[in-house]
């Protein structure tokens, strides 16, 4: 769903409900009158085509922004990284009326090999985030990357890239808070990446 004049696109993916049994919603928004003003579904050009705002036509593949030249009747592509940005809802890290004392953050993600993942916490609806703590993610893999023409490669042509599994990662949290929003904001490396488990370790600490 997008509108045009305020630069807002929202997607409802329908494939991955939301424990409230709700489609998971994104919004993009673009630079440069890029954002999408229709979108067809397309099986001749195998995939989503998109009506920009500028009037130029884009697809929707790969992990990366795409830009196509013409130079010198020679084809140019210029690559940019895509950011993902996400922030949780409010969470209540304590049900009592006491604030929780904040030890550390525990989750799995799956993927996101050679990215850098950004997290920042917001603490009892303040619009102030803490610093950003820097996680690299370098989950194991159960194969290896094969190029064409590589010696290994059977037939000696051949491109695959590695599985990359589950991993945990723990950071440390700092201060008190009753509620807790999360931010995760990660530039791809080419490699998809999901949240599979969040864990919030605390102790009670004082009425506040």
């Amino acid at each position: 769903m997008s509108f045009v004049d305020k630069n807002i696109t929202y997607v409802f993916d329908f494939k991955h409900a939301t424990p409230a049994q709700t489609p998971r919603v994104t919004t993009w928004n673009f630079d440069n009158d890029r954002e999408p003003a229709s979108l067809i579904n397309t099986v001749l050009y195998s995939g989503l085509l998109v009506g920009q705002k500028d009037g130029s036509i884009a697809g929707y593949e790969g992990y990366y922004d795409t830009d196509l030249a013409w130079v010198n009747s020679a084809a140019s592509y210029t690559n940019s990284s895509i950011t993902a940005d996400i922030s949780s809802i409010w969470i209540k890290v304590n049900e009592s009326l006491a604030a929780a004392i904040l030890k550390k953050m525990i989750f799995v993600l799956e993927g996101g090999s050679g990215a850098t993942l950004g997290l920042q916490w917001y603490k009892d609806y303040s619009i102030n985030p803490s610093t950003t703590t820097q996680i690299v993610l370098n989950p194991v893999t159960s194969g290896v990357v094969a190029l064409w023409g590589a010696s290994t490669s059977l037939y000696g042509a051949s491109k695959y890239t590695p599985v990359y599994g589950l991993q945990e990662y723990r950071t440390p949290l700092t201060g008190t808070a009753k509620t807790l929003k999360i931010n995760l904001n990660m530039v791809s490396a080419g490699y998809d990446t999901s949240i599979q488990e969040l864990s919030i370790i605390s102790k009670q600490g004082k009425i506040r």
